[in-house]
Parts: C-alpha cells; structure tokens; sequence
C-alpha cells in the first residue's frame, strides 16, 4: 500500500524513474567569480571546476600553483556569451543542460555551439553526448555546410553523421550547395 507521501513523490517532476532529483543553488564559499561583460559575476568553486572541467582554471591562469589559499579568484571570460557560461556551470554542476528560454533559431544553436566548444576547450566530459543531438536537430539547408565544415573541424564525429545524414536527400543536398556555407566549404 502506497503512502500519501509515496503517491506525492510519484507524481513529482523531481522523480525521473527511480532516482530523486535534488537542485540547490551553492554560492556560498564560493572562491571563483567568473565575469562575463559588466553583468553580476557567477559564483563557482574551485574544486568543482577542477574536477569536472579540469582545464578551465587552467586556461584562464589560475592552476594550483598560482592560487592563493582563502582568497577568492577573478576569472574574466570573453570569448564566451553570458547564456553559454550559465549553461556550461550548470553542466558542470549538475550535468544537465538548462531549459533555454528566450533563444530560438541562431541564438539557441549558437549557444550551443559555444556551449560544445567551451566544453571541449576546459575538458568537461559528456559534452557530445549531450550538446551534439541537440545541434544535430538544429540541421537546416542554410547551416548544414558550415555545421559540417564545423564539426570536421572540432572533431565531433556524431554531429558530422547527422550532417550526412540530412544531406542525403538529393534535393535537400542540391540546395545546401547553393548556400555561403557550402560555397566555403569547397574552398
């Protein structure tokens, strides 16, 4: 017999399957702000970065050796829109991408891509699986050349497939040649 409590949870968006999910925001003891334009920094944590982005710190001159015990880092991003940093920390802190709001077409890939290039870049492990399907259904005639060329590039051998793939029909495939991205991929 199920408890009030048990019927509850089952319905819950909180239960996926049999696990429990559980969000809290952590910004306290922060020792990492990570600036992006002039807007509020994210709070992050050192040993959180470390350890799912091992090479974030790194790249931004802050390994182990240039750190200072107690005292909190200042890590300016700009090679990086504001959306993209937001998605990449809580990838990294709860290995879930965000619910996009506010982004559709260009925007919403863009931040993926960023997001996937980021994830690459700072060594964050699962970034294909996640970031390449969602990429793989932004595929349109106007972006499969440059998405192709793109992800030849970076190396993302799943997202060069769904490229393929949608080229396949002869009349899609006659109207991406006719688009800037396959003009430059020819070059």
């Amino acid at each position: 017999m199920l408890t009030s409590w048990t019927k509850d949870l089952q319905g819950s968006r909180y239960l996926r399957g049999d696990c429990l999910k559980i969000e809290c925001t952590i910004d306290e003891d922060a020792d990492v702000f990570i600036h992006v334009g002039a807007a509020e920094p994210f709070p992050a944590h050192s040993s959180v970065l470390d350890a799912y982005a091992p090479r974030f710190l790194k790249k931004h001159g802050l390994g182990i050796r240039h750190r200072k015990p107690k005292h909190a880092m200042r890590v300016n991003v700009d090679d990086m829109p504001r959306p993209a940093v937001a998605a990449l920390l809580q990838f990294v802190y709860t290995n879930t991408l965000p619910v996009v709001r506010g982004l559709s077409g260009d925007g919403y890939r863009d931040m993926f891509w960023h997001l996937l290039l980021a994830a690459k870049c700072y060594g964050v492990r699962s970034r294909s699986a996640i970031c390449e399907p969602v990429l793989s259904e932004c595929i349109d005639v106007e972006t499969a050349a440059a998405t192709l060329a793109m992800a030849h590039r970076q190396g993302f051998e799943k997202l060069k497939e769904a490229c393929f793939e949608f080229m396949t029909d002869p009349c899609i495939f006659e109207l991406v040649q006719e688009t800037k991205g396959y003009f430059e991929l020819e070059c």
